[in-house]
């Protein structure tokens, strides 16, 4: 007799049956004194966002613990939000990965609901490294053009 597996879809995460659409991110950067922060990628998805932040931290700008280890700031005062565009209506973010090797890194973020009939301006801090909010907006027109390439793969 055939198991059958019943799998539990949150749907405030990521659609595991598309292909997202990738937006232009490149000029979406910040230079500091102690560090850079840029976006790596951001992912359309048909109901939120898939967000990539890298970063690097100048050498000389970490301190150090007791251990030696280098923390370049809490690691919670790294700040992304995204506004609906014209209001202050903010979407939902959460962090869902990390990744870093020595002063470099990079943080992943899941954001939702994806508006409909408005833009959204994104943006970026991390004041313990001399880093204020930095906003970029993601036109209305490029996230319906997106939107409406999203492949999904089954239904």
């Amino acid at each position: 007799m055939a198991e059958i597996m019943a799998f539990i879809v949150d749907p405030s995460d990521p659609p595991v049956n598309e292909v997202p659409v990738n937006i232009p991110v490149s000029h979406m950067s910040v230079e500091a004194a102690r560090c850079a922060i840029f976006m790596e990628r951001v992912a359309i998805f048909s109901r939120g966002l898939e967000i990539q932040v890298g970063y690097h931290v100048r050498e000389n700008a970490l301190d150090t613990t007791e251990f030696g280890i280098p923390v370049p700031g809490s690691p919670d005062d790294m700040s992304l939000e995204l506004l609906t565009e014209g209001s202050m209506r903010r979407l939902a973010v959460r962090k869902t990965g990390a990744s870093s090797r020595g002063s470099s890194g990079r943080m992943f973020y899941w954001a939702a609901p994806m508006p409909r009939d408005q833009g959204l301006d994104l943006s970026i801090s991390w004041p313990s490294l001399g880093v204020e909010s930095r906003n970029w907006l993601i036109r209305q027109d490029d996230l319906e053009e997106a939107v409406s390439k999203v492949r999904a793969l089954w239904r």
